[in-house]
């Protein structure tokens, strides 16, 4: 693997080169990234006409063209959302339904082939977060220098990208039309920036993570791309797909609040009609929706509201029933070592015994002794219940287990089982000093949920980023397996240890632990899921 010396940056780039696409030319920026060479940054490059008036709620289409030269030198709209509060400082863009955009990062100098792509999509719970949000120097000093060239997706977030009334009048995953629909843009039109249109690596992270998934999945989507990668998310998630119901009454609480009424006697397709005409003249700012505090968070239920949902066109099928089906694709997926930590922290739940007989209570039937009393004894047979940090500790990775771990297990089961290559992965490696002020509200401090992206973008989502000399090991490290994995499909490169292996059918626990000395172990999660599993069985 290489070597990271220096994040110093010029402040907003050069003038950069024209490029013809398929809709018209752009412009874009030039970054100098710390070897002397150079990437070339196209932002805010329309894929799609802006989903407004008559078209919103509904499909994507294609940008028509435009004879000038456009302006990409900085990023597009940010989708409607209702901001984190750290977000208003550190995002300085603005919000708008015109929000359908891709950024474009690509490596200055000349290689014998096309590159190989990676297409991101950012996660946010289906409501929240921008591509702006994970930067642009970093993706070029970061990845690009690695000979890739990034693109990074713009999609509807809450109730203008995941509404759905269960029928014809909203069907829903308009934010999945998108994602499909951008790439699309990129299969027709990488060529012209150097790319293989034939060597696409989708990845994703949270909701993010689900949507790569789902794409993967889908017959509109599925034949587009070879690879994906899956971060800290991924379909067979509890919180992943909704019935439409969940969002539908989001809706319609909002809808009420603005002066909606509808007769009662109306049958449910006029019902339907009547909130997404009224939804549909609404001001944009109206329908603004966050992870809490607008209702698209249900810290109760501990689920999102406005996800995808099976619509009989999009996903015309159960997960399940898709992923029998779907064409065979080399996968990573992987969480980090406590993905729950991150909601500890934003959230208030008391990480003591009594969260941990409640959380298995609401999971395991009370009736249900002998299960409640072993799923007790696998997460604190080994701990010290006087010790706050290490019942926390108990209480966080239940919680990983029932929000995130489970599923990738699941993931794994059956993506192997249909014959697909998977690496696992546990991201473990953490600083410290890191969380900023998360820090105060932490139990204690370990990789957890969005954590890693960091090392990928240089670019931290809830605090500022200032490598150490540990970090930049870990900055070389991840996007070296990234980067490798995007142009072979082998995460290892030409490692000759080939130290990380598939998980077989007959063993999905082995997996890569990521950390600054990596190691190939057996026990994801300590197995945990495989009590999970005969519990839900069994239930």
């Amino acid at each position: 693997m290489g070597n990271v010396n220096s994040l110093l940056w010029p402040d907003a780039g050069e003038p950069g080169i024209v490029v013809k696409t398929s809709q018209g030319s752009v412009r874009g920026k030039t970054f100098t990234i710390d070897d002397g060479r150079k990437v070339h940054a196209f932002l805010g490059i329309p894929y799609a006409e802006a989903p407004v008036a008559e078209r919103r709620f509904q499909k994507p289409i294609p940008k028509e063209p435009w004879d000038e030269v456009k302006d990409c030198t900085t990023f597009g709209h940010r989708a409607v959302q209702s901001d984190m509060i750290w977000d208003r400082f550190i995002v300085p863009v603005g919000k708008s339904e015109d929000c359908l955009h891709v950024n474009v990062f690509v490596p200055e100098w000349e290689t014998e082939t096309q590159r190989p792509v990676l297409i991101f999509i950012h996660g946010g719970g289906f409501a929240i977060h921008s591509t702006a949000n994970y930067g642009d120097k970093g993706v070029c000093r970061n990845l690009c220098r690695h000979d890739v060239i990034v693109v990074t997706v713009q999609y509807r977030l809450g109730i203008l990208g995941f509404l759905s009334t269960g029928d014809e009048t909203c069907p829903g995953n308009m934010g999945l039309w998108d994602q499909t629909l951008a790439v699309k843009w990129v299969k027709e039109n990488i060529d012209s920036f150097g790319g293989n249109p034939d060597n696409l690596t989708v990845f994703g992270q949270s909701a993010g993570a689900v949507g790569v998934d789902l794409l993967s999945l889908s017959p509109h989507s599925r034949e587009l791309f070879n690879k994906v990668i899956l971060m800290g998310g991924n379909a067979e998630c509890d919180w992943a797909i909704v019935e439409p119901e969940s969002g539908l009454k989001v809706a319609e609480s909002i809808a009420i609040r603005n002066g909606w009424k509808c007769a009662e006697d109306v049958g449910s397709a006029e019902w339907n009609r009547s909130l997404v005409d009224f939804l549909r003249v609404l001001p944009a700012q109206q329908l603004e929706i966050g992870l809490w505090g607008c209702s698209g968070f249900n810290r109760k239920e501990k689920g999102l509201k406005l996800c995808p949902v099976i619509d009989g066109d999009f996903l015309p099928r159960p997960v399940h029933k898709l992923r029998e089906e779907a064409p065979k694709k080399t996968c990573m997926v992987g969480t980090a070592e406590y993905e729950a930590l991150l909601f500890v922290a934003l959230g208030k739940p008391q990480c003591n015994l009594i969260s941990i007989d409640k959380m298995l209570a609401a999971t395991i039937s009370p009736h249900d002794h002998e299960t409640l009393t072993r799923a007790r004894q696998l997460y604190l047979s080994s701990k010290d219940p006087t010790c706050k940090v290490s019942v926390a500790k108990s209480f966080v990775a239940l919680f990983s287990d029932l929000m995130m771990n489970n599923g990738t297990q699941e993931y794994c089961r059956e993506m192997s089982a249909a014959g697909n290559e998977v690496y696992l992965y546990s991201f473990d490696y953490h600083n410290p000093s890191a969380f900023g002020f998360l820090s105060f509200r932490m139990p204690f401090k370990a990789a957890t949920h969005c954590y890693d992206l960091r090392f990928l973008f240089g670019k931290g989502l809830f605090s500022k980023f200032s490598p150490d000399s540990d970090d930049l090991r870990m900055i070389d490290i991840m996007t070296s397996y990234w980067t490798n994995f995007a142009k072979t499909g082998n995460p290892n490169g030409n490692d000759p240890a080939q130290m990380w292996k598939t998980i077989s059918a007959d063993d999905t626990y082995r997996h890569l632990s990521i950390s600054l000395q990596p190691e190939f172990k057996s026990d994801y999660n300590g197995r945990r899921a495989e009590f999970w599993r005969n519990v839900l069985l069994s239930s």
